[in-house]
């Protein structure tokens, strides 16, 4: 999935959580 942060965890399972921040 394409997250607007470089996250430092697997995308995908904080992935859902950060985009409903944003």
């Amino acid at each position: 999935s394409l997250s607007p942060l470089p996250l430092p965890l697997p995308l995908g399972l904080q992935e859902e959580k950060y985009f409903k921040y944003i």
